[in-house]
């Protein structure tokens, strides 16, 4: 990503930003990438996030993804809009299917997603079981907490 002489200026760790300057060089600018990434704290508390949370007033941030990706988002987390309001149900939605795949991911999971024109997926490792996506797509680039998935290259 940016050099050395940047990172002190840079919000997220150099980890994250590498990883995402070397997923934005492996997407195209035109693809739609979906995760299931809600937090950029990877130990954000259970009730910061979640499409079915109840206090809608407290909220992970999750833009980290968003600012050093450059691609556009099927849904970048809560922190898509960054205000402590409830999410309009499509979003929901969004969070959900985002969520749903990343835990279990099935082939009819990868057609609801391409069907909204969503190419690659970012698995955060983080949020939750880490599953086997090879079946469901071909592995890009993976870090410790991030796996880059290209949908149905498998």
């Amino acid at each position: 990503m940016a050099g050395d002489i940047f990172t002190a200026f840079m919000i997220g760790s150099t980890k994250f930003q590498d990883f995402l300057g070397k997923a934005q060089k492996l997407i195209p600018r035109n693809a739609v990438v979906a995760s299931n990434y809600e937090c950029d704290d990877p130990a954000c508390p259970t009730d910061s996030f979640g499409a079915d949370r109840e206090d809608w007033t407290i909220g992970g941030e999750a833009m980290l993804m968003t600012i050093y990706l450059e691609r556009r988002m099927y849904i970048s987390g809560y922190g898509f809009l960054w205000q402590n309001v409830e999410l309009p149900e499509f979003a929901k939605q969004r969070l959900r299917l985002s969520a749903d795949f990343a835990n279990s991911p099935t082939t009819e999971g990868m057609d609801e997603l391409q069907t909204a024109n969503v190419d690659y997926f970012i698995l955060d490792k983080s949020s939750g079981a880490i599953s086997n996506m090879n079946a469901i797509g071909k592995s890009l680039l993976d870090s410790p907490r991030f796996e880059l998935l290209q949908l149905g290259s498998n």
